[in-house]
């Protein structure tokens, strides 16, 4: 079945408030938002901004004192793979698919290492510059050298 058919389904069975009716239940959704995110390594910044909610809102769903509405549980499922049955029982894999995530990290694999790549690039560049800067700094100290042997030969012959 299609993970969206799977959403509408469930959605269809149960009230808009079964996951929320108590604040047990509220905390236990947000750690399982929070782990999610930490288990994807993403700051609250990041996991918004795929989701296209603000880091504070996010804040807030982890912290309990804002209940994630079903178009956010969606998209956590939907931009994340996340498990649906997971993310509201907390029962089976957190991530579909091979159960571990699989496909989130190759993802992040995949972000990293083309982070490391543009990190390599900006080192060469800057050790570039600096091999340029140590030429000019030597150059400056060979003249200032130059300078003080001139001070020093006229200073013994007057």
């Amino acid at each position: 079945m299609k993970f969206d058919n799977y959403v509408k389904l469930f959605f269809a069975f149960f009230d808009k408030n079964f996951y929320i009716s108590n604040k047990r239940g509220i905390i236990m959704l947000s750690n399982r938002i929070k782990k999610i995110r930490k288990i994807l390594d993403l700051t609250q910044t990041e996991f918004g901004n795929k989701l296209q909610i603000p880091f504070s809102t996010i804040s807030r769903y982890e912290n309990g004192e804002v209940k994630p509405g079903f178009d956010v549980l969606y998209k956590i499922g939907k931009i994340y793979d996340v498990n649906m049955n997971w993310l509201f029982t907390g029962e089976g894999s957190m991530f579909k698919g091979s159960g571990n995530g699989a496909v989130n990290v190759q993802t992040k694999i995949a972000e990293l290492e083309a982070e490391v790549t543009r990190l390599k690039k900006e080192i060469s560049k800057l050790e570039k510059d600096n091999k340029t800067l140590n030429t000019e700094l030597l150059g400056r100290l060979r003249e200032l050298l130059r300078l003080h042997k001139k001070l020093e030969l006229s200073q013994i012959r007057s």
